[in-house]
């Protein structure tokens, strides 16, 4: 069950279910436990492959295990590392490589205005909003609207939009990684 955690950082929402974190240990085993059965089924499966089948019959059979069980076994690992590095979270612990959350919302947080002006794009006031050519496409009149109440930005021309966050991954061709450092360095 997949629940909604709305705008609340992956720490705050643990704080406000402690009984999940405490049952998270338990989940990872019995998860690995799962794993481990469905390696075994697939390990027996391959075995039970027929040197005389034909390729057709030998690959429909190897698609069925990867359909049936593999994807399973992906799944499970997901999950198992979803667990993992929330049970990381609440210890107070950053997992190695990962954004935490706060520095998610503090790139959230630069001003797009600002952004697009350090990289040249000159803008034109409209109202509350700010108008330019986009940087995206071949532009002739001003299409790219940045909203800096909501902090964010739509092409009419071209259909770009979303935060601050992807018009850095856009317009500097970064990662989502690359972006979020870009902003808050």
């Amino acid at each position: 069950m997949e629940i909604i955690k709305n705008n609340l950082t992956d720490k705050q929402w643990l704080e406000m279910f402690p009984q999940f974190v405490k049952e998270i240990p338990k989940r990872i085993k019995d998860l690995e436990r799962e794993k481990r059965n469905l390696v075994l089924t697939v390990r027996k499966y391959l075995k039970s492959i027929d040197k005389n089948w034909t390729t057709n019959d030998k690959n429909f059979y190897l698609e069925q295990i990867k359909v049936f069980k593999v994807w399973d076994i992906v799944e499970i690992e997901r999950q198992i590392y979803n667990l993992k590095r929330y049970l990381a979270i609440s210890k107070g612990r950053a997992i190695k490589g990962r954004i935490s959350d706060e520095v998610i919302q503090l790139a959230l947080s630069a001003p797009i205005k600002e952004v697009a002006i350090k990289a040249g794009i000159k803008l034109r006031k409209s109202g509350r909003n700010f108008t330019a050519s986009c940087p995206f496409h071949h532009d002739r009149s001003p299409s790219l609207y940045l909203y800096p109440e909501r902090n964010d930005y739509h092409c009419f021309g071209c259909g770009a939009h979303g935060n601050v966050i992807n018009f850095v991954q856009q317009l500097h061709k970064y990662s989502f990684k690359g972006a979020v450092e870009y902003l808050t360095f």
